[in-house]
């Protein structure tokens, strides 16, 4: 009888990480990586300050990769844009950092988003063309 999916993982739980895809792939590259979480504003936040330890650190420079969901994508994001302006080396701050990086994303953080506001204008200012989920109407099943 066939093992359920369920089953299955559970089977593979106790397992160490193996590689997905076909037969013979590569190895995952060798480097260092950043992984950002999610967590909305808060988040953003919290990674700015990871990121600005990393550069007085030196290590900013180090990163090969940055993988990120939600809050942490939105500092990802940035740092990504800034990533050539901030005359980066390995194992030297980047004097640029604050200007470039933290004083935009502080300056997002402080900006506060009135939601019923932003609802009701998308609802009385639709675009050509564009469905809005303000104008949808749900009905009950």
């Amino acid at each position: 009888m066939p093992m359920t999916a369920v089953e299955s993982h559970a089977e593979d739980a106790g397992k160490p990480v193996t590689l997905l895809g076909a037969e013979g792939a590569a190895a995952p590259a060798s480097g260092i990586a950043l992984c950002l979480s999610g967590g909305g504003y808060r988040a953003m936040v919290f990674h700015l300050g990871v990121l600005w330890r990393l550069n007085d650190a030196g290590l900013l420079g180090r990163l090969d990769r940055i993988s990120s969901v939600s809050g942490g994508s939105i500092t990802a994001a940035w740092l990504a844009g800034s990533w050539r302006g901030l005359a980066l080396d390995q194992g030297t701050p980047s004097p640029l950092f604050r200007e470039r990086v933290i004083d935009p994303i502080r300056r997002v953080a402080g900006t506060t988003i009135d939601v019923w506001k932003a609802r009701r204008y998308v609802s009385c200012h639709p675009l050509p063309g564009v469905l809005h989920v303000a104008n949808l109407r749900l009905r009950q099943v």
